[in-house]
């Protein structure tokens, strides 16, 4: 979620509130529970059961890739069942250690925080480590009275 704010200051400031550790866990297993749902798909399961599964499924690959990277994804999914649990736990306290210092920043100049709010949802902002968006609850923007929000789409 992104919430919009604006403010008498000339600053342009950027407050991210990220998961705790315990929430991103609980989110991450259902995605786990979904993959492995997918893998044990009979054929007796209905058209529409499999697109749900296979739906699911994707979801849970794009989600990890994003947090923990490609290779990391690949091992953490090839893995036994009971590492499965914990690899996943180790790379949640990992990308929670690496991201979560982060929370105030404030810039003189929309270019700069135009350019953090680019790092913090892009897909590929920390390239083969992961994203830091899916630890992210919320992204608190308060920019500046004197700056127009249709600029925004020019940012």
């Amino acid at each position: 979620m992104t919430e919009y704010n604006y403010h008498d200051s000339d600053r342009f400031v950027i407050e991210v509130d990220y998961f705790s550790e315990d929430e991103l866990v609980q989110q991450f297993e259902e995605l786990l529970q979904g993959y492995q749902e997918h893998g044990r798909v009979s054929q007796r399961t209905s058209a529409q059961d499999r697109q749900e599964l296979e739906r699911r499924a994707r979801l849970a690959e794009d989600t990890f890739t994003a947090a923990f990277g490609e290779r990391d994804t690949q091992n953490l999914l090839l893995a036994s069942e009971d590492a499965i649990s914990n690899r996943m736990r180790r790379r949640i306290s990992s990308g929670l250690q690496r991201f979560s210092t982060e929370g105030i920043q404030s810039f003189n100049r929309i270019e700069p925080c135009s350019e953090r709010l680019g790092q913090l949802t892009s897909q590929n902002a920390t390239g083969a480590q992961g994203a830091v968006w899916p630890y992210i609850r919320k992204i608190k923007w308060d920019y500046s009275s004197n700056w127009k929000p249709q600029s925004f789409a020019n940012i």
